[in-house]
């Protein structure tokens, strides 16, 4: 009898610490796996460094890069992105715009492979955005893979757009994705297929926000 109080005793010790660590632990093992929402933030956050760019205003980047990390440092802070976010200040207050801005594409790539949510539309649209802004700088010479799964984000959000009776709109969002998707890197070269694909995705979103 005594061996089994000890087992049963051994057991509910055992309960209350699984229990201790999953109210100690959650938050940080749900953390891992950020939500869309919170990725988007982020993403809408380095966003003004590459626009700053793609718009011929590369005086702007500092300040941009500066605000970035702020906001990371207040929000998210996540170690994984340290090493990124001392990169680009460091390539911004170098004067080293371009640069500057393919960190930006690269830290919301890997942002939006850890999203817990990979197939949320606002996701998608993002994922795409960022395609786009990739494409740019390769056009210009700088090493900027496009997001994981652009290919994918186009077929979900062309579908939505169907549903809405936008079959053109669909059609020509496909169309600039695989554009590019297919700019490769060079040392200078027009950014037309870039260009198309940005100003898309800026109509694709406005649709998407009245459905």
């Amino acid at each position: 009898m005594t061996h089994q109080r000890d087992r049963r005793r051994i057991g509910w010790i055992t309960g209350i610490l699984a229990l201790v660590r999953l109210l100690l632990w959650g938050d940080v093992f749900a953390a891992s796996t950020p939500s869309a929402r919170s990725t988007i933030a982020f993403c809408e956050n380095l966003e003004p460094v590459v626009e700053a760019v793609t718009d011929g205003r590369p005086g702007r980047v500092p300040a941009a890069a500066h605000t970035a990390v702020v906001w990371w440092r207040a929000h998210d802070a996540d170690t994984l992105y340290a090493a990124g976010m001392r990169k680009l200040l460091d390539h911004a207050d170098s004067h080293r715009a371009p640069l500057a801005a393919g960190v930006a594409v690269g830290l919301c790539a890997v942002a939006m492979e850890r999203c817990g949510e990979p197939r949320d539309v606002g996701l998608d649209v993002m994922r795409l955005d960022v395609t786009g802004m990739a494409a740019w700088l390769r056009s210009k010479g700088v090493v900027s893979e496009s997001p994981v799964g652009a290919a994918e984000a186009t077929q979900r959000v062309s579908a939505k757009l169907r549903a809405s009776h936008r079959e053109a709109l669909a059609v020509r969002l496909e169309q600039e994705v695989a554009a590019a998707l297919a700019v490769p890197a060079r040392a200078s070269g027009p950014t037309p297929a870039a260009d198309r694909l940005l100003q898309t995705v800026d109509v694709v979103e406005e649709v998407l926000k009245k459905k």
